[in-house]
């Protein structure tokens, strides 16, 4: 049998914001499995469903733009794969639509998020900080922590209200900044300060919504 790569846009809201990328994919799976979609498995002795995300969430994120690619059956038709997993899954997991897909992952550049603040902020202080962010240190896979300057990885924002920021985040594969290790930062002023974060966008290269 041949099989196709296809693409699957889909909501994570809700209470669901507090499960790991690892619960997501145990719960792909049975999705799969209760919607009777046929998936292409990798081998060896612990076979699962050949499925990728663009940028696994944060735990505590919640977002209206995730992508997940699978591989399925050439004659697949995509609108199905959508309404059955939609019919199988909790309301807070919503699958928006499916396609078969030009373009690959590694194309991502970045992504858009919402920010909301527990509590009125110094929105000028704020940007102040956005315009001149301090350093953070990032430890890499092998352990190796180095200090990176996350100024030019804020590629645009926008102030809205007393509590709101909207803000564009590099998130290449090789040039990725965590939404949180921003907010962490705009909040370390304040002992009680919290935020919530919604993803809104996947940006490709050209600056455009990434299909």
């Amino acid at each position: 049998m041949v099989y196709k790569n296809l693409r699957i846009e889909f909501e994570k809201v809700g209470a669901l914001k507090f499960i790991s990328h690892l619960d997501l994919c145990r719960t792909m799976r049975e999705a799969f499995n209760r919607g009777k979609i046929p998936v292409g498995y990798s081998e060896g002795f612990n076979p699962h469903p050949k499925m990728t995300f663009a940028l696994p969430l944060s735990v505590g994120c919640e977002s209206v733009c995730e992508l997940m690619d699978i591989k399925v059956p050439e004659d697949t038709d995509p609108d199905i794969v959508a309404s059955s997993l939609d019919a199988v899954t909790a309301p807070d997991l919503r699958f928006k639509r499916a396609y078969f897909p030009d373009s690959k992952f590694n194309d991502v550049a970045a992504a858009k998020y919402r920010v909301v603040f527990s509590a009125d902020t110094n929105m000028q202080m704020l940007a102040q900080i956005l315009e001149n962010p301090d350093k953070i240190t990032k430890t890499s896979k092998k352990g190796v922590e180095k200090t990176v300057d996350i100024k030019p990885m804020i590629y645009d924002y926008e102030i809205l209200g007393d509590k709101e920021i909207v803000v564009t985040l590099a998130a290449s594969p090789d040039n990725y900044l965590n939404p949180a290790a921003l907010c962490d930062m705009l909040i370390k002023s304040d002992p009680d300060g919290d935020y919530a974060v919604t993803r809104l966008a996947i940006i490709d290269k050209n600056g455009d919504n990434f299909r």
